[in-house]
């Protein structure tokens, strides 16, 4: 839900925002000739493997992040690499736990229900679920007509979510429904 790419596309983001995960296979920490530090690593996901590095104050503000085994959330630019033009690299700038991503950056929870399936079990199947995760997560519900390209959107006041992994079970058994998190 919060992730643009992955590892064997993410180079192709030129000067871009870069949103992507994996796992956190090698990392490698060393000192440069002018005694910075700075580090090599390697993020897996389910496409491949990526080899980055990190410099400076990014690396500072991310190195106790940079664990072999960790699942990791990464946010970078895709830039050309120090003084070789056409030569693009991933500049990773933030670093988080994926296992936090979903609580802190969940801001919206669209459920999308086709017109043709709405009636008065599913209304009380998604009141119900709705009711047992209670959150601070806004939730967006919109009605849609697959034989006219329309839709409804519709902003729950009264009620907030949490975006638990059994409440986006909850949601996907529902018949017809959709989800996306927004950020």
């Amino acid at each position: 839900n919060f992730c643009n790419c992955h590892t064997q596309n993410a180079l192709t983001f030129r000067r871009k925002e870069v949103r992507l995960a994996g796992l956190l296979i090698a990392c490698t920490k060393k000192h440069s000739k002018q005694g910075r530090p700075f580090a090599l690593f390697t993020l897996e996901d389910y496409e491949g493997t990526l080899d980055l590095a990190l410099f400076g104050e990014d690396f500072m503000k991310n190195q106790h992040m940079l664990q072999p085994g960790t699942f990791v959330y990464l946010v970078g630019t895709v830039q050309e690499r120090y003084r070789q033009k056409d030569v693009w690299e991933l500049r990773p700038q933030k670093i988080s736990l994926l296992s936090e991503v979903r609580e802190k950056m969940s801001r919206k929870l669209l459920l999308s229900l086709p017109i043709d399936k709405i009636d008065a079990a599913l209304a009380d199947k998604v009141e119900k679920v709705i009711h047992n995760y209670p959150g601070q997560c806004s939730l967006n519900i919109t009605i849609t007509d697959h034989q006219e390209p329309i839709g409804i959107e519709l902003y729950a006041r009264n009620h907030r979510i949490n975006p638990t992994n059994e409440l986006l079970d909850s949601l996907s058994e529902l018949a017809g429904a959709t989800y996306r998190l927004c950020s």
